[in-house]
């Protein structure tokens, strides 16, 4: 049986965010951009330990957890195979391991040496990317961020727009991921195609993650950007009951977040991770229950997440 679920993630560019900054005010709520701690962290020097960062299933309710996470791939990100896609605004750099985004460059928004934002970076200094996958409970291992993805396909649809297909098969199971783009456009079309060639008993969950390290963007203007605003960056979640919330890096650290952690089929939500003007989300459809949960998984690497159960495929 085949089991499609389309995800859409999106790259904000500065109009988009400050629109929503300007509406937050205008209800009395207070500036997103503000009040964020000032100052440079140390980015992580080496990446996480995939066995520890693959989440478990947040509906397991009283069945036992699972046995064993998943092992990490032989190719790392750093070491494995890059595909670009792009279009007039953005270029995409996605990794055969895992089918992650690791590299977004917004072509059009230029730094002050004039070269395009790179908004996302997976680098020994800063690492800030997209990832997703799929987990069951049990022992089962399953395509997720960790694994090895093959190129299927590659080129324009028939609306002539970029598109890549990846794919991975493991424990009877194959995930395709497809992303496509369109033109003049930062919206990713990501959708995550399920086929299984093995009965299993337990349910399938599709997770879909940010990940980034804690470092501040340098701010931009005379004197190192002494006089320049203090903005944002760190995660955040929205949910048609709760609004936005931010969730402080320093507040992860202390376990002092509180986010709605289940959304109930038909409500939308979503979960981004902001940086200065920018910010990029995973925009769910809404037809589905949905779990949202956030955490530190290495030293300075933070991730927010969602889970989306799939059912017995």
């Amino acid at each position: 049986m085949d089991f499609k679920k389309t995800i859409l993630w999106a790259v904000f560019s500065m109009s988009g965010l400050l629109l929503y900054n300007n509406w937050q005010v205008h209800e009395g709520k207070p500036s997103m951009f503000g009040g964020a701690p000032t100052g440079n962290i140390s980015a992580p020097t080496k990446a996480p330990d995939a066995k520890v960062d693959v989440p478990a299933p947040l509906q397991a309710g009283a069945a036992p957890a699972i046995a064993q996470t998943p092992a990490i791939s032989p190719s790392g990100i750093e070491t494995a195979e890059k595909f670009i896609l792009k279009n007039d605004v953005l270029s995409l750099q996605i990794s055969a391991n895992g089918a992650n985004v690791v590299d977004a460059k917004l072509l059009k928004q230029f730094t002050a040496e004039k070269n395009p934002i790179d908004l996302f970076q997976y680098n020994p200094t800063h690492k800030y990317f997209a990832r997703s996958g799929l987990i069951t409970l049990g022992d089962l291992e399953l395509p997720n961020h960790t694994s090895t993805f093959k190129l299927l396909e590659t080129g324009k649809d028939g609306a002539g727009n970029p598109f890549m297909v990846l794919t991975s098969e493991r424990g009877g199971v194959k995930l395709e991921k497809t992303f496509i783009l369109h033109p003049g456009s930062y919206v990713v079309d990501v959708g995550h195609r399920v086929t299984q060639s093995n009965p299993n008993p337990n349910p399938l969950v599709l997770y879909t993650e940010l990940v980034r390290d804690a470092s501040q963007e340098q701010k931009i203007g005379p004197f190192d950007g002494a006089f320049s605003a203090s903005t944002y960056t760190g995660p955040a979640v929205y949910t048609d009951k709760e609004k936005f919330n931010k969730l402080e890096f320093t507040a992860i650290d202390k376990n002092k977040i509180t986010i709605p952690t289940q959304v109930a089929a038909g409500d939308p939500a979503w979960i981004a991770m902001v940086q200065h003007y920018f910010a990029s989300a995973w925009i769910p459809g809404d037809k589905f229950v949905r779990d949202i949960y956030a955490g530190k998984i290495d030293n300075n690497l933070y991730r927010i997440g969602m889970q989306t159960p799939l059912g017995v495929v």
